[in-house]
């Protein structure tokens, strides 16, 4: 025990030893209090993230690489070095199974060299980062892309994202824009453009431009802002008017959306004085064309869809506009409009001078086999202008849409247009609400109102026009003025007025027929009322020659229905009015009914005046069909052989010419009179 106690040191010092001596034999692991430079190793992109050094004493120590990403610039330039060779290195290095995030440092990066980042690789480019490309050589991207809103790509070499998955959006500031509102931004938004992907526009002040903006070739490629009111292009006089478009679009299945173009213009009621920009969208020819919450302040033209546009959609877009809004010709499939607004926003009150002018047009189109307009508002001196001389015509509907102050719709040529639920406000003598000269038409439902004692008609249908019109108001007030008018070739001018209710001011006399017809056009008029009430008096109905009108069902309260002398081809019955001084001669107002006499002709095939308790003065004929007997068959006694006076009929053997109808001698006969009431009327 002694001797253990004297030599406890030393025996502790061989223990010591003997394990020191274990340890570097061995593979034993030590700890350091503090770490120094050789033990940081940055990363270099292998898959281990581990790497081997000595200590001071000479043990094998194993730790971990430095940091998430690669450092290219410290790891594989040296620190010194920042360029394609260096990025080629690194490539090779990490390979392309490994996915790895590169972080290139703040210094110019030269691409002197065509290269290609790979799908694994994912680039963080500091702030102050850039690619000075050369010219002629490409810096392609295949992997992630992060950086902030700054210049990274400088030179006059091209980048591109080509076989990208990951990238979603690239912006122009990477391309230099400064997104000032000043600065001439049309180069860098273009670069960005160029490379086929999305671009998005996010500064709030606005992107200055002199030049149009080219979209690429690339399909489906998308030019975005970050909301209508909220990401601007401005232009001014400077700007190319040379160009297609503002902004023009390179392929078919392009998309424009969440923009506000700007368009300088002088304050000026002279349209010649304005500037002539091009189209602020131009897609002529191009199909699948996505147009969405744009907006555009006093352009000259909007949207140029001609050509074949088929399946192409514009969808809340808001534009103050001096010549045409979107015109349309050659589209051969359909095109889908919603929420359209056309006005005078952003116009002094000089500009809007040339607004209300009649050549400033909403929409004009010549060729469109298919459209629908859902929602519109229309402050244009001509709401939509449907033009002769397209290759083939137009079809579509337009439905809850305001015409706003002007003339509505102006039709040359159209198979047939559908407007429903719309509504026409006409507030200048100069104006109409609907004027056809070629085409066919149809009304359902909506509001014509008329404020104004209008110089033409509110709805003027001429030429080989087809109009129809059912369950309208038509609200004309105290205006004594035309509210329809139709004229036109026998059998092509045509209208159809079934269930409309039109609106005069009560107790007031009207010198102008509410409905209007001239010429030989043909009118069927069905269950239509006008009841202003009071004493109110006029003409409601006036057809001027005795066509196949028909006049049917409608509630005329102390209005005529004013008809040529002696009519045999209108059909006019059940038409009600309450105020018997205000009805005319030739006014029918009961329901049809018939009396039916029969009897034996004499030898000569005749009948002698008979009497029949139709009540003249009170009761008009409509018709008379009638037949006689010979053995089993019954033939038809023709119309000028059957006389019916005031108070009897006779029936004469002989047919129009006067010659004798064989097998009438003695037969027995039946005829129909077809009548109803009618007041002030007389044979």
């Amino acid at each position: 025990m002694k001797f253990i106690q004297k030599h406890l040191w030393l025996i502790l010092g061989l223990f010591l030893t003997t394990i020191l001596c274990a340890g570097y034999v061995g593979s034993a692991t030590f700890t350091k209090g503090k770490v120094g430079k050789a033990d940081l190793h940055l990363w270099d992109g292998s898959s281990t993230r581990t790497f081997t050094r000595l200590t001071s004493e000479g043990y094998s120590l194993t730790l971990r690489d430095f940091d998430y990403a690669v450092d290219v610039h410290q790891v594989f330039g040296g620190g010194v070095l920042a360029n394609d060779t260096v990025l080629a290195s690194a490539k090779t290095a990490i390979g392309t199974s490994n996915k790895v995030a590169l972080w290139l440092a703040p210094v110019e990066w030269s691409i002197t060299n065509d290269i290609t980042m790979t799908d694994n690789l994912f680039i963080f480019v500091a702030p102050g980062a850039t690619f000075n490309r050369a010219a002629g050589k490409t810096l392609t991207i295949q992997g992630g892309l992060s950086a902030e809103k700054h210049t990274i790509y400088t030179g006059t070499g091209t980048t591109s994202y080509s076989g990208n998955k990951i990238i979603a959006w690239t912006f122009p500031e990477h391309f230099g824009a400064a997104g000032d509102g000043a600065t001439d931004d049309e180069d860098a938004i273009n670069f960005a453009l160029a490379t086929g992907f999305n671009v998005k526009l996010t500064s709030r002040v606005g992107y200055y431009i002199t030049d149009a903006l080219v979209m690429s070739a690339a399909t489906g490629q998308t030019l975005a802002g970050i909301g209508q009111q909220r990401t601007r292009i401005k232009v001014d006089s400077s700007f190319d008017i040379t160009e297609d478009g503002i902004i023009e679009l390179g392929t078919v299945s392009q998309t424009v959306r969440d923009l506000f173009v700007v368009c300088e213009q002088p304050d000026t009621a002279t349209k010649g004085n304005l500037t002539i920009y091009p189209d602020v969208i131009y897609a002529n020819a191009l199909h699948h064309t996505k147009l969405y919450n744009l907006r555009f302040d006093t352009a000259y033209d909007g949207i140029d869809l001609t050509g074949d546009t088929y399946d192409s959609v514009v969808q809340n877009v808001e534009m103050s506009v001096f010549n045409y809004g979107i015109q349309i010709d050659g589209n051969q499939g359909h095109i889908d409009m919603v929420n359209l607004s056309f006005n005078d926003e952003s116009m002094t009150t000089n500009n809007k001078t040339i607004l209300d002018e009649a050549t400033t047009y909403g929409l004009y189109i010549t060729r469109c086999d298919s459209f629908s307009l859902v929602n519109g508002y229309f402050q244009t001196g001509t709401g939509i202008k449907f033009n002769s001389g397209g290759a083939a015509d137009v079809t579509g509907s337009i439905v809850n849409t305001l015409f706003h102050d002007i003339d509505g719709i102006v039709m040359a040529a159209g198979e047939h247009v559908t407007v429903e639920g719309s509504t026409f406000k006409v507030d200048d003598t100069d104006e109409q609400a609907i004027e056809i000269t070629g085409g066919n038409m149809s009304v359902i439902g909506g509001r014509f109102d008329i404020n104004a004692d209008l110089s033409d008609p509110a709805i003027d249908i001429s030429g080989t026009s087809k109009f129809y019109m059912s369950g309208a108001t038509i609200d004309t007030a105290a205006h004594d003025m035309q509210s329809f008018y139709l004229a036109g070739a026998f059998g092509a001018g045509q209208a159809r007025l079934i269930g409309n209710h039109f609106i005069k001011t009560i107790n007031t006399a009207y010198s102008d027929v509410t409905v209007k017809v001239v010429g030989s056009a043909i009118l069927t008029f069905i269950g239509n009322d006008i009841n202003p009430g009071g004493t109110s008096t006029g003409d409601f109905v006036a057809v001027d020659d005795d066509n196949v009108h028909t006049i049917i069902n409608n509630y005329c309260s102390g209005f005529d229905i004013d008809l040529p002398a002696s009519p045999e081809n209108i059909n006019v019955h059940s038409n009600t009015v309450l105020a018997a001084s205000a009805i005319d001669q030739q006014t029918i107002v009961g329901p049809i009914r018939y009396k039916f006499f029969t009897g034996t002709l004499d030898a000569n095939g005749d009948e002698g005046a008979t009497a029949h308790n139709i009540t003249n003065g009170q009761d008009v004929v409509i018709g008379v069909w009638g037949f006689y007997e010979s053995g089993a068959t019954a033939i038809g006694i023709p119309d000028c052989s059957v006389t019916i006076a005031a108070t009897t009929y006779a029936i004469v053997g002989h047919d129009c010419a006067g010659a004798e109808i064989a097998g009438m001698d003695n037969a027995n006969y039946r005829i129909t009179v077809v009548y109803t009431n009618t007041t002030g009327q007389t044979w």
